[in-house]
């Protein structure tokens, strides 16, 4: 895997969440903050599929009707509802 070298800062829970388990599992630090953006990324990409999904049901129960900013604001709140 090519890499290029990254700075972040955390605070200090989530230093100290990193560091138990760096020593729970023996891992270093850049494993662990890779596997946690990995698994972030991928539980987005997936809940960005799953809106897209979502969306385009209500756009075409919404056929022919005009889709004004009352429109998109109801499909704001219910994909908020709905956690996306």
């Amino acid at each position: 895997m090519a890499a290029r070298r990254t700075q972040i800062y955390l605070d200090d829970s989530l230093r100290e969440g990193v560091d138990r388990l760096r020593a729970r599992d023996g891992r270093s630090m850049a494993e662990v903050v890779r596997d946690a953006l990995e698994r972030y990324l991928s539980e987005e990409e997936r809940r960005e599929r799953a809106l897209t999904e979502v969306a385009g049901d209500w756009v075409g129960g919404w056929a022919g009707e005009g889709r004004d900013d009352d429109t998109r604001a109801e499909l704001e709140r219910r994909a908020a509802r709905l956690g996306y």
